[in-house]
């Protein structure tokens, strides 16, 4: 028989030995009231950085972790028009559904049109800023500004 055969499965992306904590490790994440209330463990800012991980207890499986607080809510100017769900992210229409087609008029179609490339405009240059080692924070920062821009 191979000595592999006889060690114990390790559990694949979470560091336990199988031990006695093993199983108390995995029932607390079984829980079901956990998917509806959050965990009580929270992370705490670094002293020298400020930065925080605002998932501690997230089996990450990589070397790449989350780094908290990103740039601070860029602001919008007055021209800009704000969406209905600007003030508390809830969108007060109705869904119209999937299968709902609506047919633009002419004057839809060019606003289709113009929308459409300045769209374009942005992920062109959204594009241009990728490369290895820039935040999405940098990204969502050139966005913005390009969208602004284009009011």
């Amino acid at each position: 028989m191979d000595a592999k055969a006889d060690e114990p499965r390790k559990c694949p992306g979470i560091d336990c030995a199988n031990d006695s904590e093993h199983k108390a490790l995995h029932k607390s994440t079984r829980n079901p009231i956990r998917k509806f209330l959050p965990p009580s463990i929270v992370s705490e800012p670094d002293p020298e950085t400020g930065l925080y991980n605002p998932f501690p207890t997230f089996p990450f499986t990589g070397s790449l972790r989350p780094v908290y607080p990103l740039s601070e809510r860029r602001k919008l100017p007055d021209s800009v028009v704000k969406p209905v769900w600007h003030t508390d992210g809830q969108p007060k229409y109705s869904f119209t559904g999937r299968n709902k087609i609506t047919i633009l008029d002419k004057k839809g179609q060019d606003g289709m049109r113009k929308v459409c490339k300045l769209a374009r405009e942005v992920l062109d240059i959204a594009a241009r800023e990728l490369r290895p080692g820039v935040t999405t924070d940098h990204i969502d920062e050139v966005v913005h500004n390009a969208c602004i821009e284009r009011n």
